[in-house]
């Protein structure tokens, strides 16, 4: 990975052919007296770092840039969450699939406490349910002030997939305990 420094477009950096995506990783910290950080194995037959251990995350998908979430989130508003990042616009998106992706990968929630939601995370990543209509039908929003962004990384060429990564940091809910989905995630731990 190669540290991308806050202003640097995508869209200036080569490509090498492959196209780089957005994505957003979320590094959750325990605060227990050995302070943890939790991690996940991926899955051998992942298109990408396959068997690895990282970080929970994954690409932005485009119901993350609904302008509608909007209404559903505190804490942070777009061009707060713009000027974070340092891009024109969109930067709240990094924050939802962040979010999102902690919970389908992991089965934690950040920035919000509704059980009912964990339980529907599989639909949610088999795409069946949208994560902000299943935030609306439980009537939660999303408080994203304890998201912080803490670092943007890029993979280098040559790779047969590559992401424009924002790493955010985030404090796990007290006694919170990790599920992996087995499916992206076959292991965690703290």
């Amino acid at each position: 990975m190669t540290e991308l420094h806050a202003g640097v477009r995508t869209a200036d950096l080569p490509t090498d052919g492959v196209p780089i995506l957005a994505a957003a990783t979320v590094l959750i910290v325990a605060d227990r007296p050995d302070l943890q950080v939790l991690t996940m194995r991926r899955s051998a037959a992942s298109s990408f770092v396959a068997d690895h251990t990282v970080f929970p995350g994954g690409r932005l998908d485009d119901a993350d840039r609904d302008p509608a979430w909007t209404s559903l989130v505190t804490g942070l508003d777009p061009d707060d969450a713009d000027r974070a990042l340092s891009v024109a616009d969109g930067g709240l998106a990094h924050w939802i699939a962040a979010v999102r992706e902690t919970l389908e990968e992991v089965g934690l929630m950040i920035g919000f406490d509704d059980p009912t939601l964990v339980a529907q995370r599989r639909s949610i990543e088999g795409g069946e349910l949208r994560f902000r209509d299943a935030l609306a039908a439980a009537g939660c929003r999303l408080d994203l002030s304890g998201l912080h962004p803490v670092g943007r990384w890029v993979t280098p060429p040559p790779s047969a997939k590559r992401y424009d990564t924002y790493f955010f940091v985030a404090r796990a809910a007290p006694g919170a305990e990790p599920v992996a989905d087995g499916r992206e995630a076959v292991e965690v731990g703290w």
